[in-house]
This record gives C-alpha cells, sequence and structure tokens, in this order.
C-alpha cells in the first residue's frame, strides 16, 4: 500500500486488495468472534488452527485501516 501510495502503480493496489479480501473470505477468518487465526492446518486454508494472538490482530487491522484509507472500501 505504501509503494502505490509513492508509484501511483496500479497493479500494487491490486495485489493487496486481493490479499485482504481473500483472507477475509478464507478460513482464517473468524466469523464469529471476527479477527484472524494464526493459520490454517489443511492446505486449502479452509480449517483455522484456534489460536489468536493479539498482536497478529494488532498488524491486521493496521493493515486493513490502511488499505480503507486507500480505497474507502467498507469491506476494510
Amino acid at each position: 500500500m505504501r509503494w502505490f501510495k509513492r508509484s501511483k502503480d496500479p497493479l500494487a493496489l491490486k495485489m493487496v486488495e486481493k490479499t485482504l479480501n481473500e483472507m477475509r473470505k478464507g478460513g482464517i477468518f473468524d466469523q464469529v468472534g471476527f479477527g484472524f487465526h494464526r493459520y490454517s492446518v489443511d492446505e486449502k486454508w479452509l480449517v483455522p488452527h484456534f489460536e489468536k494472538m493479539l498482536y497478529d490482530q494488532a498488524l491486521l487491522a493496521l493493515g486493513y485501516l490502511e488499505a480503507f484509507q486507500i480505497t474507502h472500501n467498507n469491506d476494510f
């Protein structure tokens, strides 16, 4: 996102949006308590390992917030 801010390269922003959207749709997203699990235990990333760490949540929150500030996409 910071590279996009400097370069205005639309591919850079597209990669970030794709990643964040797929993470939100995938199995590591906690649909009940929100936030993200640390990783998945299957090859398709559908079954989460039931562990969530505060420092992971903080970094992901910053990433989604920065994406929202750039795109104004309410999904972020």
